[in-house]
């Protein structure tokens, strides 16, 4: 629940009923994918929704550059490893400024400029989701716009996934050493 794919899909059904023709895709799995299978499947919309279970890591960057928008509703925060990864290359976000728990976002606030992604209100703000995927699909050029701008900001304080590893095994080499 905490990572928001119910709002996620409500959002999205929302878009679809006013006859906007999307395509969803849902990667990863949790106790909520069967329930969130079943609404999707109770809908007149299935045929919208892919969902994916279990993706590769080599493969997941496939999907990152695939997808024209990519929504971010984690109540946790908006840097887990998978929106870092989404920034680096470049995805055109959506991410909640307000979080539970935590309030105001002021990492995102310092870290992002305005003009590299989406700013939705809060992780709960379903309608203004689906407002944005429909100003979003009728506004391809926007979309552009934000992928180029992240891609230029996240390349700032975002490593390679390759050089980030990298980084961590000498890190952990190092600690083995100094352990022994």
């Amino acid at each position: 629940p905490h990572k928001g794919c119910d709002n996620f899909i409500k959002a999205a059904l929302m878009a679809l009923k006013l006859n906007i023709n999307l395509k969803f895709v849902i990667i990863g799995y949790g106790s909520q994918e069967a329930k969130l299978k079943n609404i999707v499947k109770k809908s007149c919309f299935a045929s919208n929704f892919i969902f994916l279970s279990n993706v590769n890591h080599k493969e997941i960057l496939y999907f990152y550059q695939l997808c024209d928008i990519y929504v971010s509703l984690n109540a946790y925060g908006n840097f887990s490893n998978t929106n870092l990864e989404a920034m680096r290359v470049g995805t055109c976000m959506i991410l909640p400024n307000t979080l539970p728990g935590i309030g105001f976002d002021k990492t995102l606030k310092n870290l992002l400029p305005e003009d590299t992604y989406i700013s939705l209100h809060s992780v709960n703000s379903i309608e203004a989701l689906s407002e944005y995927f429909i100003n979003l699909y009728r506004n391809k050029d926007k979309i552009n716009d934000i992928k180029l701008n992240m891609q230029k900001i996240s390349k700032k304080f975002i490593p390679s996934w390759d050089s980030r590893i990298r980084t961590e095994l000498e890190f952990l080499t190092e600690l083995v050493k100094y352990n022994e």
